[in-house]
């Protein structure tokens, strides 16, 4: 039976997959059912120190010219994207900065996951 995913949390913190059948999958259950892990070319997860405050999170995104996708509160996470599609190495020189700005505790590219071998 192909399992669909009902809800998913991730983050360098924690992974929580909850498939349409009510089982709960760990990181490596999910990513096992697909050849190599995927990751979106211009999305990232980042844990902050503090509650991610509508100033704060404008702020870093005006810093470093991202938008705001979706603001974790209860997990004091923030989803951002790229204004405009990065090469790799800018990609990659972005994390870098981020993860050391102020409360900024880690910086994760956002995982595409696909559980049903459809």
């Amino acid at each position: 039976m192909a399992h669909k995913i009902f809800l998913l949390l991730t983050g360098g913190l924690f992974f929580y997959a909850i498939s349409s059948t009510g089982e709960m999958l760990t990181q490596e259950q999910v990513f096992s059912r697909q050849e190599t892990p995927l990751y979106s070319d211009n999305s990232l997860i980042i844990a902050l120190d503090i509650y991610p405050d509508k100033v704060t999170v404008a702020d870093l995104c005006k810093r470093y010219d991202l938008e705001i996708l979706y603001i974790y509160n209860n997990f004091n996470m923030i989803s951002v994207k790229t204004r405009t599609l990065l090469s790799k190495s800018e990609f990659a020189e972005l994390i870098a900065a981020l993860d050391k700005a102020d409360h900024v505790l880690q910086v994760n590219r956002d995982a595409i996951a696909h559980i049903d071998r459809n």
